[in-house]
């Protein structure tokens, strides 16, 4: 009897810890949610970025029939960024995520070269994943050395996107695309995805992030 009452008060301890744990993760992620929420109203405007050594725009999914809307608004922010003389250089990063898909870093250059940027003023970096790509760009001419960049992506990957860039070495800012808004459910899945990017990305190390599709 005393033997079953040890094993009892053992799972009632046992419980309570994963009760614990498990509250403890559920807060973390609440709280992580408001930060990715809050970082994602930073301005948009041409005027509010910092004068840098090369705007970066990160790939988005093209899709094989063309340029979506992402896509589409991500090139117009790194054009207007380039026009405004925030940067001399636009690299456009992304790989191809599917068979069918166009590679991304391609479709981003050659948009922002149809709307006035030279094409000597623009570099593709052709990888999958952020991490990879934010590193390959601490590697490039453009932003070696500590030089600062503009990063170019969905507003609700912007806590994301500045802890990747963070690990790699970049001294970055981020100027949101003015994508159009998504459905309500669509911004509660992306809310919820970059929370978990980001919670992950703070124990384990933003490089190991690469996982996340943006």
């Amino acid at each position: 009897m005393e033997g079953l009452i040890d094993v009892l008060f053992v799972f009632r301890i046992f419980r309570r810890v994963v009760y614990l744990v498990v509250a403890a993760a559920f807060i973390y992620l609440v709280v992580t949610s408001v930060q990715v929420v809050a970082a994602s109203r930073a301005p948009t405007a041409v005027a509010a970025a910092v004068p840098s050594s090369a705007i970066v725009a990160v790939g988005t999914p093209s899709g094989p029939h063309g340029v979506t809307a992402d896509l589409h608004a991500r090139c117009n922010q790194a054009v207007a960024l380039f026009k405004g003389k925030r940067a001399r250089v636009v690299i456009t990063t992304g790989g191809r995520p599917s068979a069918a898909d166009p590679v991304e870093a391609a479709v981003l250059a050659h948009c922002v070269e149809s709307y006035g940027v030279p094409r000597r003023d623009v570099e593709e970096i052709a990888v999958n994943g952020l991490p990879a790509q934010l590193h390959a760009v601490s590697l490039s001419d453009s932003a070696s050395s500590g030089a600062r960049v503009i990063i170019v992506a969905d507003p609700l990957e912007t806590k994301w996107v500045l802890g990747v860039a963070a690990a790699e070495g970049l001294k970055a800012s981020v100027s949101p695309d003015p994508a159009p808004k998504p459905s309500i459910w669509s911004t509660l899945g992306k809310v919820w995805s970059q929370s978990l990017a980001v919670g992950f990305g703070r124990i384990f190390g933003y490089a190991n992030t690469g996982w996340v599709s943006g």
